[in-house]
């Protein structure tokens, strides 16, 4: 984890020597010196990691005493092209001669998809068109009538009368408002009712189009759904900023599908952990995700609709899951595969009410991660702001006269892992300058009172005033004990927590 134990060497010596810049007064005009040696306490840090990680991560909670992560995504089906009302484009043909007052009917079955078995029995337009085209052979003269009776607006069928000769001239109508209910064969009656003379042959060239609809009812066959693009951010090691091996237990994925179709679905997915470096590793579930949920209903003239939700929720672990250096996943990758009407019961009709707030369908998944991990190689670096020069000041009597400046550390490691203090390493703005202040310190978990000391001599601090350091890099390092195959819990109380103390010896001039 990201513990941040740098603040507690840098920021901390700057405190120090600022501390004993600030309380010492002094007249550069005398030449008496007197040796001051100081050991005081600067301060106790408390490192709680739960406050640290709920910084850096959304989603943070605690469940019972581990520490837990939680993943969230919701995955929405809209309406789209695939579920709607098909259009139909027909020819007939109505021969007349002589005086004529005929009635001739022609039947369309109007289709919701491209399935051949599928059908509509409602639908609530709230655009279309209906187009008429009456090139004719001959020489007609008179009127035709055309009506639909399972097409109405406020409960007239629709009729238009066409004057004869039409010249072929496209006569347009808009739907808006109209309402289709078909018969019992799901089928719409078109009558032509002539009123003409002449003889000859009459086509009809019909074209139902650009029909979109608020309420449509029927059966609609098994349509596809496929998603291969569904991704959520996965920003835990993004985060922190982590490198080395790390494993994880008891991942949980849940999940809950919201239908708001009068159609029953089957959903499947496949979940992999990816990142923009080709790592595609998939999630194995001790179950797959394989969902069947039930028809929402409706009710009432104005179809409300009661969502159908899975009951219970969708929930499985995953088995244990490790990452190595440089193959951490950044997003959740699922690939989603649904069909509508999975059982084919053509009998039982379906139905889908058009909400510009709400999707067809909405599936929520939810990752919960438990800290409950391993750590193989978990290693990582600080930079801190030190500008020695800034802290000493210009006072060349203060500054030449600094014999040593000693950093204590007294630590206590609450953490359910190894924590390894690796080195600490000054460096200039131009980093043309290095100097290694500190060597290697293991803090084993559970482990009080682990003293460390870090010795800055007058001749470091003269090679820190003269290069002019600006920083410290510390690198830290952390492993779960008892070997590679040991997962530990980390809990809300995990921490680490720090004693600073400093002594310091100097030359100052005396007033005496």
């Amino acid at each position: 984890m990201k513990f941040k134990i740098n603040i507690l060497i840098a920021v901390l010596a700057c405190a120090a020597v600022s501390c004993l810049k600030n309380e010492i007064v002094y007249d550069s005009g005398k030449v008496d010196y007197r040796l001051v040696k100081i050991a005081a306490p600067i301060a106790k840090v408390h490192v709680p990691l739960y406050k640290h990680l709920e910084k850096e991560l959304d989603g943070l909670f605690v469940d019972g005493e581990v520490i837990c992560i939680k993943y969230t995504h919701s995955e929405r089906i809209d309406w789209n092209d695939e579920i709607g009302l098909s259009g139909s484009v027909k020819n007939w043909t109505i021969p007349f001669g002589g005086s004529v007052i005929g009635k001739t009917e022609f039947k369309i079955h109007l289709t919701s998809s491209e399935e051949e078995d599928s059908y509509v029995s409602v639908a609530n337009l709230t655009t279309g068109e209906i187009i008429f085209t009456l090139p004719e052979t001959g020489s007609p003269s008179g009127n035709i009538q055309i009506t639909i009776p399972e097409l109405t607006k406020g409960g007239i069928a629709f009729t238009q009368t066409i004057p004869l000769p039409s010249s072929g001239i496209p006569y347009i109508y808009p739907l808006e408002g109209y309402i289709i209910e078909t018969d019992v064969n799901h089928d719409i009656r078109v009558h032509f009712l002539v009123d003409a003379s002449g003889s000859g042959d009459l086509n009809v060239e019909f074209e139902l189009t650009k029909m979109e609809v608020s309420y449509m009812s029927g059966y609609f066959g098994q349509l596809k759904y496929n998603d291969n693009e569904g991704k959520m951010d996965f920003d835990f090691f993004d985060k922190l900023n982590l490198v080395g091996s790390f494993g994880f237990k008891g991942i949980q994925m849940d999940a809950v599908v919201t239908n708001r179709t009068g159609i029953p679905m089957n959903i499947k997915a496949d979940f992999f952990f990816t990142n923009e470096n080709g790592l595609n590793k998939p999630l194995d579930m001790e179950k797959p995700f394989d969902i069947t949920v039930l028809a929402a209903t409706e009710s009432g003239s104005n179809h409300i609709v009661e969502p159908s939700v899975t009951t219970p929720p969708f929930s499985t672990s995953l088995s244990q899951i490790e990452f190595n250096d440089g193959q951490y996943p950044s997003q959740l990758k699922f690939n989603v595969n649904g069909i509508s009407n999975p059982d084919i019961e053509i009998d039982k009709e379906n139905f889908v009410v058009k909400n510009n707030d709400d999707p067809l369908a909405e599936i929520d998944f939810t990752l919960t991660m438990p800290m409950y991990i391993k750590i193989e190689g978990y290693s990582r670096k600080d930079t801190i702001d030190f500008d020695y020069n800034h802290i000493v000041g210009n006072d060349e009597d203060h500054i030449n006269n600094v014999e040593y400046l000693n950093i204590n550390l007294m630590v206590d490691n609450n953490l359910p892992f190894d924590v390894t203090m690796k080195e600490a390493i000054v460096i200039n703005e131009q980093e043309t300058y290095r100097e290694r202040i500190m060597s290697e310190n293991k803090i084993s978990s559970g482990e009080k009172g682990k003293y460390i000391e870090i010795q800055l001599n007058k001749e470091k601090l003269e090679g820190f005033r003269k290069n002019d350091v600006k920083k410290i890099i510390l690198s830290t390092s952390g492993k779960t004990s008892n070997g590679v195959d040991n997962y530990v819990q980390v809990k809300e109380s995990a921490s680490l927590d720090i004693a600073v103390s400093v002594n310091a010896k100097l030359n100052i001039p005396s007033n005496f």
